[in-house]
C-alpha cells in the first residue's frame, strides 16, 4: 500500500475510472490479442482494478477469494454443471456481496449525510467494491454477449411506451403514499449521481435480477415466472429502507424492468429503464424520500 501511495496517484479515482471503463468495454465486446489469445478488454480492466485495489488495501485476500468463488460458480453455470444447486449458491453469494455482508472490502464513502433538497431525507453514496464485483461477474459470465450488447439500445423505440408506463405508475404510487413529493431541482450532484447509479447500482442489480433470477426461471419454468418472480423479489430487496410503500413502488418498477428484458432480451434496455426512473426521481422529486 505504501508503494502505491508513494506514486501520488488518486487511487480511488483510478479504480472508479477502471470500473466504468470495464463495463463500457464489455458492453462493446471489445477485445485485444494477448499471446495469441482473444481477451475481452473489459475483463482485463476489471482484473487490473482488482490488483490495484489489493495493493492499495481496499480489497483483502479474503475479498478476492469471494470474487474467485463467484467466477468459478459462474463458469459451472455456463457449462450447465450441477444446475439448480449452483444457481442457488450464486444467488446467495452475489446477494451477500451486494448487501456488504462478507468480509474483505473497504468500501469508500463518496457522499455522506447529503440533503439533495431541503425537503429530502439524508442520502449517502458509496463506491462499493463488493457489489460492483458481483454485478460485473454476472454481467460478464451469466448474461450473453447479445444481452449485454450496447447495440440493443436501438430497440428502445419498440419498448418506450412500456418504459413510460413503468415510470409513471411507480412515481405515481410513491406520490400517492407520500413517500416523495414534486421537487424539481438542478444540482451539481446530478452528474456524479447519474454515473454512480448507472455503473455501480443499476448494472449490479439488473445483472443479478435478470441474470440469476429471471433468466434461470425462464429456462426451468416459463417467461411469466421469470417476469413476475424477479420483479417481486426486486421490490422485496428494497425493504431495507423500512418502508412498505417503497417496496410496493419497487415491485411495480421491478416487474416493468423484467417486462423490458422479456420483450427485448436486452439487459442494456432493462438497465436503461431502471436508470431513467432513478434519474427522474432524483431530478424531479424529493430524493430518496420526503422528509415530513
Amino acid at each position: 500500500m505504501d508503494m502505491i501511495q508513494s506514486l501520488s496517484i488518486n487511487i480511488p479515482g483510478l479504480l472508479y475510472f477502471l470500473c466504468i471503463v470495464s463495463v463500457i468495454l464489455l458492453s462493446l465486446n471489445h477485445s485485444i490479442n494477448v499471446f495469441g489469445h482473444r481477451v475481452l478488454s473489459g475483463v482485463m480492466g476489471f482484473f487490473i482494478m482488482l490488483v490495484i485495489a489489493i495493493l492499495a488495501g481496499y480489497i483483502s485476500i479474503v475479498g478476492i477469494l469471494w470474487i474467485l468463488l463467484l467466477i468459478l460458480l459462474s463458469h459451472l453455470y455456463r457449462l450447465n454443471i450441477a444446475g439448480i444447486p449452483v444457481i442457488f449458491l450464486m444467488i446467495a453469494l452475489a446477494f451477500l456481496l451486494a448487501i456488504h455482508s462478507l468480509p474483505g472490502y473497504q468500501n469508500l464513502l463518496i457522499l455522506d449525510n447529503i440533503h439533495v433538497s431541503p425537503d429530502s431525507t439524508a442520502y449517502r453514496m458509496y463506491f462499493n467494491f463488493d457489489k460492483f464485483s458481483a454485478g460485473f461477474i454476472l454481467f460478464w459470465m451469466v448474461l450473453s454477449q447479445r444481452e449485454r450488447s450496447i447495440q440493443n439500445i436501438k430497440k428502445t423505440v419498440i419498448i418506450l411506451p412500456a418504459i413510460s408506463v413503468v415510470i409513471g405508475i411507480s412515481i405515481g404510487l410513491a406520490l400517492f403514499s407520500g413517500m416523495i413529493k414534486f421537487d424539481p431541482k438542478i444540482t451539481g450532484l446530478i452528474l456524479i449521481y447519474a454515473v454512480n447509479n448507472l455503473f455501480f447500482t443499476v448494472m449490479a442489480e439488473e445483472s443479478f435480477f435478470r441474470g440469476l433470477i429471471h433468466k434461470p426461471l425462464n429456462r426451468y419454468f416459463n417467461n411469466k415466472a421469470g417476469l413476475l418472480v424477479s420483479g417481486f423479489l426486486f421490490g422485496l430487496s428494497h425493504y431495507g429502507a423500512g418502508r412498505v410503500d417503497y417496496v410496493i413502488s419497487a415491485i411495480v418498477a421491478g416487474i416493468g424492468y423484467a417486462y423490458v428484458y422479456h420483450k427485448t432480451k436486452s439487459v442494456m434496455l432493462s438497465m436503461a429503464s431502471h436508470w431513467l426512473l432513478n434519474l427522474v426521481h432524483f431530478i424531479f422529486f424529493t430524493y430518496p424520500f420526503y422528509r415530513i
